[in-house]
């Protein structure tokens, strides 16, 4: 029962309402899409669970301190996973950290504002 839980389109769903802020219909039906395809591609529950204990029992604010390279932060203004304040907080643990904030998106910057996100990395980078 709890493979069928974890693989229902409608858990999917919730959680892919939950994070996409477009109002465009065409890339929230696109996302949706994404979201039914490859949520449920897990092997097992013992993959979902492992995951799930590594996305709440440590982040990226552990390790920061000893990142000494440069570090391009990317952080969305509407993300309810992970909250602007959070990030500016995260941003001041690394040596040498630029944070570059987008705005009218939330988590799922790859999907909503992809250009965006690759501009600032290519800036960086040059």
């Amino acid at each position: 029962m709890g493979q069928a839980i974890l693989r229902s389109r409608i858990v999917t769903r919730i959680a892919s309402l939950a994070m996409a802020k477009t109002t465009s219909k065409s890339l929230l039906a696109w996302i949706h899409d994404q979201h039914d395809t490859y949520f449920s591609l897990f092997a097992n529950r013992t993959v979902v669970l492992q995951s799930f204990k590594a996305s709440v029992s440590s982040d990226v604010s552990t390790y920061a301190r000893r990142i000494t390279t440069p570090t391009l932060l990317i952080a969305a203004d509407r993300d309810d996973i992970t909250a602007l304040p959070a990030q500016y907080e995260l941003q001041k643990l690394f040596p040498e950290a630029q944070l570059d904030v987008i705005h009218g998106v939330g988590h799922l910057i790859h999907y909503e504002k992809p250009r965006e996100a690759a501009t600032l990395i290519l800036d960086l980078l040059r």
